[in-house]
């Protein structure tokens, strides 16, 4: 049998899993990203996670999934603000590491593609409310990566009216309004209280006055947003998904409701948070990057051996 080895880094969390041929999940972990540990310190505790997980299942190759900025080609993490990361060449230090072929996915287009494995459509797209907003681009069944960094939708100009600076140079992206960030700045701003999005969250759930206005306000500008995308790139699906998608108050805001009337077909994302991890193990088995033989593959199966 061959297993698959999928990371997710992520601006809050990552998570290490390992898949069969099939799909099927044998191994989940998770941790706390801290990224304002470092680079070093979170790349020695994936290293560690992925030793112990490489003595228990004979995985034949690794992806890696990962805020952008990318450099695809050559595996490396060019500047990603979500991690604060620059010219990091993780492909090389895992393969090197490792003596296996990994490969680098951006994180939200692993997770379009992910969704897209579960779905009956060929176009589809993927919105990725997180600590940042990013989305994933499938093109008559195929993974649309562009240079390796398309379908950025957080970076889409709305009308907020703020002129919030974001890290990409410009004023008034969408995540500046309507992502993790932003729900727990706008916490802030109102009730003078830091909270953890999870915390805004679960106040939103239960009704909470200030916490459901800032979701239903966060819907609003994604529900703008989608319809910008539809009339693009006009898809048979669109589907949200992330962390601040889960919330009650966002999935139920009327906005989304009224969407059918500008040809949206709009989903919320099942998957409980595993689309990017199940996307990259897809994106590794379907793109040839193991083959099932080579010098990575056979010293791999003399290292179990030993």
């Amino acid at each position: 049998m061959k297993y698959y080895l999928a990371i997710d880094i992520g601006g809050t969390k990552t998570a290490i899993g390992v898949y069969d041929e099939s799909g099927a999940e044998k191994y989940h972990g998770r941790i706390v990203t801290e990224p304002n540990d470092g680079c070093a310190q979170l790349i020695e505790r994936l290293f560690r996670m992925t030793q112990d997980v490489l003595k228990e299942y004979a995985v034949v190759a690794g992806g890696i999934a990962c805020p952008g900025p990318l450099d695809v080609e050559s595996g490396t993490v060019n500047n990603t603000t979500t991690l604060g990361w620059v010219n990091v060449p993780i492909v090389q230090m895992f393969s090197e590491k490792f003596k296996l072929p990994f490969t680098l996915i951006n994180d939200c287009n692993a997770g379009a593609y992910g969704e897209y494995k579960m779905r009956n459509c060929r176009n589809m797209v993927y919105i990725s409310i997180s600590t940042g907003i990013g989305g994933g681009i499938i093109a008559d069944g195929k993974l649309y990566n562009g240079q390796g960094n398309a379908a950025e939708f957080g970076h889409l100009h709305v009308r907020g009216g703020k002129r919030l600076k974001c890290g990409c140079g410009r004023e008034d992206c969408l995540e500046l309004y309507a992502s993790g960030t932003a729900v727990e700045s706008e916490y802030y701003r109102l009730m003078g209280k830091t909270l953890s999005g999870v915390d805004i969250a679960d106040l939103a759930n239960i009704g909470d006055p200030v916490a459901v206005a800032i979701y239903n306000e966060v819907a609003e500008y994604i529900a703008e947003a989608v319809v910008d995308i539809q009339k693009v790139l006009d898809p048979e699906t669109i589907v949200i998904g992330g962390g601040v998608a889960d919330a009650i108050p966002f999935r139920k805001n009327p906005s989304f409701q009224k969407l059918g009337q500008y040809g949206v077909n709009v989903k919320f994302s099942n998957l409980n948070g595993r689309q990017v991890l199940l996307g990259t193990m897809y994106y590794i088995r379907d793109s040839g990057v193991f083959l099932g033989k080579g010098e990575s593959y056979e010293r791999h199966q003399e290292i179990l051996r030993q």
